[in-house]
């Protein structure tokens, strides 16, 4: 006789999917309002980022209270974290209540769990194509959709335009050492660009490359056998789980050129460390690219440094790439079952 209802929690409309379900055997049963769940949002997420700005100038007027220009930095601290919190508070979703019951089987216990907040980063789509590269035989998968979001694009465009300037501001009442500081802000110079260029990449070339945004988590039951009496032997399992992912491919082609474009920036980027450490770097040094093997017009791409850094049978760190699908993991058994399209 407690929570949203006057009455009966029970005579909620939320509750007539467990009064359908075997009540006979219930164990467990937890439920949460619709006022209880956006309160909770409200509380760890209404002024995230104005909380955060708050511990951190009052950090810097306890410890540089005689930096020059200090308020007028404080000010624009505050003025960023208010308009990143507008962002955030545009990301809430309709939110609903909480229902959760578990009931008594034959071997065990069987749980449910319905939740009637409608997310903004989540989209509906059925059937999920991706499913078809979840493997044999998994041990649980997770998949879903994800809902193009303009609001988090302005809120990393906006962290770029105005960052480096925090970011430099910071540097230079940190760093007590003249000549530290002035490598210090060179450095964030050449290196801010390239995280910059590094996002529009995935911005403009690996996210359109993955429109469909289908994504599949994928954990093989394969590895659990191998030790079982009267059980056959794993196919090449590695003895750790297996874990793979698998995403929907719209554009292979684009993928591809986002890729390339990456390499070109980790280049750039092994430039910057060569030109302030030049004897950390060896002057012909660049980031290895990986092998390739094509095989009816699917490539896999192996590093022979990183299948050679673990020695366990069965392992190979690799991403396959076909016309319609990537899927990436460690274990060569499991990675090639999630390449064979299959039912589940």
């Amino acid at each position: 006789s407690i929570g949203e209802n006057a009455d009966s929690l029970l005579d909620l409309e939320v509750m007539q999917t467990l009064r359908e379900g075997d009540t006979d055997q219930l164990r467990t049963v937890g439920y949460a309002s619709q006022r209880w769940v956006e309160s909770q949002w409200k509380a760890n997420f209404g002024k995230y980022f104005q909380n955060i700005s708050a511990q951190f100038v009052a950090a810097l007027e306890s410890e540089f209270e005689m930096v020059e220009d200090l308020q007028t930095w404080k000010q624009e601290i505050e003025r960023d974290a208010r308009w990143m919190d507008s962002k955030v508070n545009e990301l809430i979703p309709e939110f609903g209540p909480i229902l959760t019951w578990s009931h008594a089987i034959a071997n065990g216990t069987e749980g449910f769990s319905y939740n009637w907040t409608r997310s903004l980063l989540w989209e509906n789509a059925q059937p999920l194509s991706v499913a078809s590269h979840a493997g044999q035989n998994p041990l649980m998968i997770i998949a879903f959709k994800q809902q193009n979001s303009s609001v988090v694009e302005d809120m990393c465009d906006y962290a770029f335009e105005h960052g480096l300037n925090h970011l430099k501001r910071f540097i230079e009442v940190a760093e007590e050492e003249d000549a530290e500081r002035e490598t210090a802000l060179q450095v964030v110079d050449q290196a801010w660009p390239l995280a910059r260029e590094g996002y529009e990449v995935l911005r403009d070339k690996i996210g359109p490359a993955l429109e469909s945004n289908q994504s599949l988590i994928s954990v093989a039951s394969d590895w659990t056998l191998g030790g079982l009496p009267n059980m056959p032997a794993a196919p090449s399992s590695l003895p750790v789980p297996e874990i793979g992912i698998a995403c929907s491919v719209d554009d292979r082609e684009l993928f591809l050129e986002g890729c390339q474009e990456l390499y070109g920036i980790f280049d750039k980027a092994v430039g910057v460390v060569r030109e302030f450490e030049p004897d950390v770097v060896p002057a012909d040094y660049q980031v290895p690219r990986p092998s390739e093997n094509e095989n009816d017009g699917v490539t896999s791409y192996t590093y022979e440094q990183w299948t050679n850094s673990v020695p366990l049978p069965g392992w190979e760190p690799r991403l396959v790439l076909g016309n319609d699908f990537l899927v990436a993991g460690y274990s060569q058994r499991q990675v090639a079952d999630m390449s064979r399209k299959q039912e589940l």
